[in-house]
């Protein structure tokens, strides 16, 4: 994955009022890790820029495809 600057992280995770942009659970409720990727890979052409990056539990990561 290309490296995220630490004030894009920030504006990411502000976005996403720190919860998971799919199913939107905290990851307190849950207790499962939040992190943060692109919604096109960058092998296909997803760029690292706040608009192509969401914050996911990582069990929704999974099912993404």
């Amino acid at each position: 994955m290309a490296a995220i600057s630490e004030t894009l992280k920030q504006q990411i995770w502000a976005e996403a009022g720190y919860r998971c942009e799919y199913c939107r659970t905290s990851a307190r409720l849950v207790g499962m890790p939040l992190v943060i990727d692109h919604i096109f890979t960058v092998y296909c052409t997803g760029l690292t820029q706040l608009v192509q990056l969401v914050v996911l539990l990582s069990i929704s990561e999974a099912k993404k495809f």
